[in-house]
């Protein structure tokens, strides 16, 4: 059986679903619907009507079923961009010289960056703001280095200190879980999260 994905658009006016069908690398639009709120159940993003978004999600599920006759039970989702923000840190590390990096090692150093860029973001936003608040919602290397050279990879190369540059998305946490409780009602699961910016760029740019 071909693997089939439910993509949703979650938008301030209106909300788009489409199913797909994985072809190899490529994937091939099967049905889509669009249905438009009827209500300011979002603004600038954010959902503000939990229960008047579930029931526009649950229209379109429900118009797919009927025409692809199968059952959508997951579904990747787009958090809208607008409330999102980004910090650029840099992560080192002085490790044993006699030992090969390891790709635990390299993942854990890009975590430490992501904490970095966590608590960056909290000095500039000023006291009474908590971290904790903030959902990462990605990140993506900039570069790696091993003893102040620019490489590709740290995997399987030996030296003593490393280093990792990031650059680290973050969302506010009410952001996020509105949009799951809202596929929750929808009686959806997240299958992934990505921000509509993101979404965008790789399909403009492959």
């Amino acid at each position: 059986m071909d693997e089939k994905v439910f993509a949703l658009d979650i938008g301030t006016r209106k909300i788009v679903g489409l199913v797909m069908e994985r072809n190899g690398d490529s994937y091939k639009v099967i049905g889509s619907e669009m249905r438009e709120h009827q209500t300011r159940a979002m603004m600038d993003g954010q959902i503000h009507d939990v229960e008047a978004v579930a029931k526009t999600i649950t229209d379109i599920k429900l118009a797919l079923e009927e025409k692809l006759n199968l059952t959508l039970e997951t579904a990747a989702v787009a958090a809208a961009g607008r409330s999102l923000k980004t910090a650029s840190v840099t992560a080192q590390k002085k490790r044993s010289t006699y030992s090969e990096i390891t790709r635990q090692e390299v993942i854990a150093l890009e975590l430490e960056a992501v904490q970095i860029a966590q608590n960056q973001l909290l000095e500039r936003e000023g006291p009474g703001n908590d971290t904790g608040q903030l959902f990462c919602v990605g990140y993506s290397v900039v570069s790696y280095q091993l003893g102040g050279q620019v490489l590709g990879s740290l995997v399987g190369q030996v030296g003593s200190e490393i280093a990792a540059e990031v650059v680290a998305t973050f969302l506010p946490r009410v952001v996020v879980d509105s949009l799951f409780s809202s596929l929750k009602h929808a009686g959806l699961n997240v299958q992934s999260l990505t921000l509509e910016p993101i979404a965008a760029i790789s399909v403009a740019i492959p």
